[in-house]
């Protein structure tokens, strides 16, 4: 929408119309439209369905603020980070930093946050409560060890073996199946 007063106007109004039934204390946050945007996506402070300690990040760099959320994005990642992890990849760092403060501001553990990065700045899009409703909560599982297991035993199978070719291992589900 061009920033001119009319035009805005106009769309302030279809936007509070879209609510249908309206009430005194609705808002209408207005923001700049973002451009030279780098990254965008949403992250969950936890697991969607267990409510497992995980920042679970999906986003893609396709410069386009609505494609991961729309499910329209073609190239979509994935990044799962547990909770309690002391190894924050660089990209991620400013996220995260920004999600623990939005945990706090709402008092809330269980988010769904859009965000975009645009001229290396962080922009919170939307922040939205997970539905805990009807669904298993394993928040206050505990899983260090068992990840920190998980680690030594994936670094050992990672190393040089002397009966197989190559620097490292390279890992898969079923590679070898052959369904004939």
């Amino acid at each position: 929408v061009k920033c001119e007063k009319d035009t805005l106007c106009k769309a302030i109004v279809k936007v509070i119309s879209s609510y249908g039934k309206t009430c005194e204390k609705d808002e209408v946050f207005i923001q700049p439209m973002l451009k030279n945007v780098k990254s965008a996506g949403v992250v969950f402070t936890a697991d969607i369905n267990t409510l497992a300690p995980y920042y679970i990040i999906n986003y893609d760099e396709s410069g386009n603020t609505s494609s991961v959320t729309s499910g329209d994005s073609n190239d979509k990642k994935t990044t799962i980070i547990f909770k309690n992890s002391k190894v924050i990849p660089d990209e991620f760092k400013k996220l995260l930093k920004a999600v623990k403060e939005c945990k706090e501001i709402f008092d809330n553990n269980f988010l769904d946050i859009e965000f975009a990065f645009s001229e290396n700045e962080l922009y919170i899009l939307q922040v939205r409560a997970i539905v805990r409703k009807n669904k298993v909560d394993l928040s206050d599982i505990d899983l260090e060890k068992s990840l920190q297991k998980l680690q030594s035993k994936i670094q050992k199978l990672n190393r040089p073996h002397p009966k197989l070719l190559g620097e490292k291992t390279i890992f898969g589900v079923m590679p070898d199946w052959n369904p004939a």
